[in-house]
């Protein structure tokens, strides 16, 4: 059976490498090429494999970026991507490297949003389309391309020249030029005065356009399109496709519906030092992401959008969560940055805070225990505990000594428990040379 491996890497990975846990090498580099109508049986063990190992924990996602913005979308139907890739023909599919887990490429999902911006430029009026224009050149970038004024079979070659039509170009590209040579400070020598985009470097955008990624491990299935007419076909069009051959069924692999997907973008880490108000990275990143939700509405993603495959619907739940994830998380990245800046007593304080518990309600009564025992506590416990009152939760500390001032005494219903913490503190503090308030 010929493969494309070796007859060592066979023997290690069985011989139909169902020892190899990655779906991404199975697709990509160690495939079984057996006659046309077993294509079926190899395609479902790559999916049989992804199925079983892929991973979706620990893949970057970006949420941590300054500045990210994220969204939500829900498969409405099966999504083929990448489909012309792999050693298949026909049969691939985009699957992340490491973790083997299907994933739309950043440079599709900025193809998306791209489109989308390019026809909010058309409809738009005349008076805003240099505005427009600008935005989009500054959000996703350009190449010598999409400044030239050729046509193809009736139409431009240019997105940007595309995105005018029927207005005269050189007005509306001369303005944008010369505000984009501002953004890049740009010396006036260099300036074409003529056709001033000439003079424009190429330029990336200013929004990253990450990978979307599953939020939990989506189901690949085996899907299928049949070809009808494949004499009429083979005699280049001469002839009459005629519904008396037989179909010819091709086999490919597909995320099956239901998959909740992640896009994630954000702005590029070096911006540029003349941007004007209202187009920095907020608004950049901002605009984007509405071009990216109109594309995935209006156009969906991957390949056969016109038979129905890779639409998306808005879910604006998943989106909310993930909006409090990436808080929570740059929250505790800022805590985490300014602890690390104090001294390692505090450090140390901190790690013994955690250790009292995961959520505060349970972590503070935990430590208000700890506060009326601590004259048992080993020495290095009593130490950080008062740091603890001192530096990282004082509030807890001024209110019990507020409480314990009222209090007639330790049997005091109201004031009493804080009446016996602090003053089981307090002395063991003065011991330790811990100031408290």
């Amino acid at each position: 059976m010929p493969t494309t491996a070796t007859r060592r890497i066979q023997t290690l990975l069985g011989g139909t490498f169902q020892k190899c846990e990655s779906s991404s090498l199975r697709m990509e580099k160690l495939v079984i090429l057996e006659e046309d109508d077993r294509k079926k049986t190899e395609i479902q063990r790559i999916c049989d494999c992804a199925n079983k190992h892929a991973l979706v924990e620990g893949v970057f996602r970006g949420r941590s970026l300054p500045g990210a913005a994220l969204m939500a979308r829900t498969l409405q139907s099966r999504l083929i991507i990448n489909q012309a890739g792999g050693i298949l023909e026909n049969a691939g599919l985009c699957l992340h490297r490491n973790f083997g887990v299907a994933m739309i490429p950043g440079s599709a999902v900025k193809g998306i949003a791209r489109a989308a911006a390019i026809e909010k430029i058309r409809a738009a009026a005349a008076d805003t389309k240099p505005g427009l224009l600008l935005q989009t050149a500054l959000a996703f970038g350009w190449c010598e391309s999409d400044w030239l004024e050729k046509r193809q079979n009736g139409r431009y070659i240019s997105d940007f020249a595309f995105a005018l039509e029927p207005q005269a170009l050189n007005p509306v590209w001369e303005e944008v030029a010369l505000k984009l040579m501002s953004c890049f400070i740009a010396p006036r020598a260099a300036l074409n005065s003529g056709r001033p985009w000439k003079s424009l470097p190429n330029f990336q955008g200013l929004v990253a356009f990450l990978p979307a990624l599953p939020l939990e491990k989506p189901t690949l299935v085996v899907d299928l399109v049949n070809c009808h007419h494949p004499a009429y076909y083979g005699a280049r069009g001469n002839g009459e496709a005629q519904d008396t051959e037989n179909p010819i069924p091709n086999f490919f692999p597909a995320v099956e519906a239901g998959a909740c997907f992640e896009f994630c973008l954000a702005p590029v880490s070096r911006p540029l030092p003349g941007l004007p108000d209202g187009l920095k990275a907020p608004e950049l990143v901002g605009f984007a992401r509405q071009c990216l939700a109109e594309g995935l509405e209006a156009r969906g993603a991957g390949a056969k959008t016109n038979a129905g495959y890779g639409w998306f619907a808005e879910d604006p739940e998943r989106t909310r969560r993930m909006e409090e994830e990436k808080e929570k998380a740059a929250a505790e990245k800022a805590k985490a940055d300014e602890l690390a800046k104090r001294p390692p007593e505090i450090r140390e304080a901190d790690r013994y805070l955690n250790s009292l518990g995961n959520n505060n309600p349970g972590r503070i009564g935990t430590l208000k225990g700890q506060m009326a025992k601590i004259a048992q506590l080993e020495e290095a416990e009593q130490r950080n505990l008062c740091l603890v009152l001192k530096d990282l939760l004082p509030d807890i500390w001024k209110q019990d000594v507020a409480d314990a001032a009222r209090a007639k005494g330790a049997d005091d219903k109201k004031g009493g428990k804080a009446f016996k913490r602090v003053n089981a503190v307090r002395p063991v503090a003065e011991k330790l040379g811990v100031e408290l308030p």
